[in-house]
C-alpha cells in the first residue's frame, strides 16, 4: 500500500513540477491571459491561468 502511494506522490510531484516548468516557458511570451488546460486520465485536469496586470499610469 505504501508503495502506491509513494507512487501517487511521486506523480504529483511530476504533475506540479511540469506545470511550473511551463509556467517558466510562459513568462518568456508577450501576453495579456494565457489558459492551458490538461485533461490526464481518469478525468484529471491539470490547469495554468495567469493574467498579466498591466502598470496603472496618471
Amino acid at each position: 500500500m505504501d508503495t502506491r502511494k509513494n507512487k501517487q506522490r511521486r506523480q504529483q510531484q511530476n504533475e506540479y513540477y511540469t506545470l511550473k516548468e511551463i509556467e517558466r516557458l510562459v513568462e518568456q511570451l508577450n501576453y495579456e491571459t494565457v489558459k492551458i488546460e490538461i485533461v490526464m486520465p481518469h478525468d484529471k485536469v491539470l490547469m495554468l491561468e495567469k493574467t498579466k496586470h498591466r502598470p496603472i499610469g496618471f
